[in-house]
Order: C-alpha cells, then sequence, then structure tokens
C-alpha cells in the first residue's frame, strides 16, 4: 500500500513539475512576442506624431488661405478640406489606440503582474522536487531559468514602453484639441463668410 502512495505521489509530483516547465515555457513565448511586438509600435511613435504634426500644420496653412479668401464658395470648400484634416487626424488615432490600447497594453500589464510577483527563482522546493522523475525535474529548472532570464529582460522594456505610450497618448490628446480649435476657427470663418456678401 505504501509503495502505491509513493508511486502515486512519483506521478503526480512529476506531472506537476512538467506542467510547470510547460507554464513557464509558455510565459516567454507570450513575453517575448510582447516584447518583439511593443519594439515595433516603438519604432511608429516618431512616424505617428510626424504624421499628427503634418496634418495639423496642413489645416493651419489651410486657415490661413481661407482668412485671405473673400470668396464664400472657395472658403466654403477650404473648410471642407480643413475637415478632411481632422479626418486624417482620426484614423491615426485609431491606429495609435488598436496598437496601444487593444493589442498591447493588456497583454503587457498582465505579464507584467505575471513577472513582478515573481522573485524569479528557480532554487528547489520541496513540494515539486521530492519523489519527481529526473526528467521532469530538469525540464522545469531549465524553463525556470529561461523564464527568470526573460523575466529580468521584460521587466524593464514594459516600463520603457508603457512611458513611451504614456508620451504619445498624451500628444495624442494634444493633437485632437489642436485639431478642434483649428476646426472651430474654419468653420467661423464660413460662418462670416455667409453672413456678409462676397
Amino acid at each position: 500500500m505504501n509503495e502505491l502512495k509513493s508511486k502515486g505521489l512519483f506521478i503526480a509530483n512529476s506531472n506537476r513539475a512538467a506542467d510547470r516547465a510547460r507554464q513557464l515555457r509558455e510565459l516567454v513565448r507570450h513575453a517575448e512576442v510582447w516584447i518583439a511586438n511593443a519594439e515595433l509600435f516603438a519604432r511608429k511613435i516618431p512616424e505617428a506624431k510626424g504624421r499628427y504634426r503634418q496634418i495639423e500644420d496642413r489645416m493651419q496653412s489651410l486657415i490661413a488661405a481661407e482668412r485671405n479668401t473673400g470668396d464664400s464658395v472657395a472658403r466654403s470648400e477650404i473648410s471642407v478640406t480643413v475637415t478632411q484634416g481632422d479626418l486624417a487626424g482620426g484614423e491615426i488615432d485609431l491606429a495609435v489606440n488598436q496598437a496601444w490600447d487593444i493589442n498591447l497594453e493588456g497583454d503587457g500589464t498582465s505579464l507584467n503582474r505575471e513577472f513582478a510577483g515573481w522573485n524569479g527563482s528557480c532554487e528547489n522546493t520541496s513540494d515539486l522536487h521530492q519523489r519527481a522523475s529526473a526528467q521532469s525535474i530538469q525540464d522545469w529548472e531549465q524553463a525556470c531559468k529561461q523564464a527568470s532570464v526573460e523575466r529580468d529582460g521584460f521587466l524593464p522594456i514594459f516600463k520603457d514602453i508603457r512611458r513611451q505610450a504614456a508620451d504619445l497618448k498624451s500628444f495624442q490628446a494634444a493633437a485632437q484639441e489642436h485639431r478642434k480649435v483649428l476646426m472651430d476657427k474654419a468653420s467661423q470663418f464660413v460662418d462670416v463668410s455667409y453672413g456678409s456678401p462676397n
């Protein structure tokens, strides 16, 4: 009876070690995919900011032209073009939100919580290593060491990417406000032109 119980414990411990190794390998894979996608996102941030600036500059130049145009029809056409600039800015907003808010932020936060809640230690624990197969213990130790290395790399990368994303979101909010002001200016010129003769 004791031998049967010991064998059952041996199998259970071996299975637990194999399960933990599998979970750690999956954690590493998930983290590596996230890092690759996040670094791609970060490389595109300057481009996104540049596009916001281009759109705002174009809208400002159109409004300057609108201000110097006496023809109400021409003013109306310019105002429509200004609106198109706001729509183009909105498309960038959607792309930024899709990339960070939907695809990266939630997964990154979850990974960060998982890594931060683990000290990265791969020391033998009695509950896992007593009466478990040598192969399952070896697999767990290898997976644990790999996850520990991944943890040390992931945590600072996540912190940096999150900082860059926050900066971009702040830039995005400012760009949205600027476009709103420019849209108001464009509509004011059209209202004035329709309120007075050409």
